[in-house]
């Protein structure tokens, strides 16, 4: 874990430096269904379980339509089948590629009050906890989880003009990843994808003109 924070601090370091018009930092909360299947025999495991994520991010603007943005967060997931309940906890590296369209109009020079947005990246993500629950027993099943994986993350939605610096994003979120991935638990469930949908909204403070 040490290395991964080393690694992600050499890859920011110099954005932070270098972002003098063109640095965000702000807060993230995400609500997703998180839907574990079996890749290998198709058999979904869960009903519908609304989760949440908690985190804090900051975005380097390369351009007017595009850049980077990294953070930290914890995020939830649940798998479950009439028997049994495990529940997942996460702490996430997310390393995104963020789209917008430039926030002022270029034939009049005034500041749209909101523009498209769209992001995708993967969410690196470390194992906290796995917990299995069934009707007369609690365990760690750490040992049949990935202690890290990544999920490929996209979204789509729209920028909200607060203030001039000043902004909450909201898009509608979709990954894919493979958390479980032990030759004692496929042999008797297969390789388990978890596909979560869902939505995010981060709140914003732009260290930049208000034209990004």
């Amino acid at each position: 874990m040490k290395k991964l924070f080393s690694i992600v601090l050499v890859l920011i370091s110099p954005l932070i430096i270098t972002a003098q018009k063109g640095f965000s930092f702000g807060f993230d909360i995400t609500l997703q269904h998180t839907g574990y299947t079996s890749w290998t025999n198709r058999k979904p495991f869960n009903q519908i379980f609304i989760k949440p994520g908690f985190g804090i991010h900051i975005e380097y603007y390369l351009t007017e339509w595009f850049g980077l943005e990294s953070g930290l967060g914890i995020n939830l997931y649940t798998q479950e089948r009439s028997q049994f309940r495990n529940n997942f906890t996460y702490f996430s590296i997310p390393v995104l590629i963020k789209f917008n369209t430039p926030l002022q109009d270029k034939t009049t020079n005034e500041l749209k009050s909101w523009k498209p947005a769209a992001f995708i990246g993967l969410n690196n993500a470390l194992l906290l906890r796995a917990v299995h629950h069934s009707t007369n027993e609690k365990e760690s099943i750490n040992r049949f989880t990935e202690k890290y994986h990544y999920d490929i993350i996209g979204g789509i939605g729209i920028k909200i003009r607060i203030r001039d610096n000043l902004f909450l994003d909201n898009y509608i979120i979709a990954s894919l990843g493979n958390p479980v991935n032990t030759k004692e638990h496929n042999s008797v469930y297969g390789t388990i994808i978890n596909m979560n949908f869902g939505i995010k909204s981060s709140l914003s403070y732009s260290v930049s003109k208000p034209s990004i």
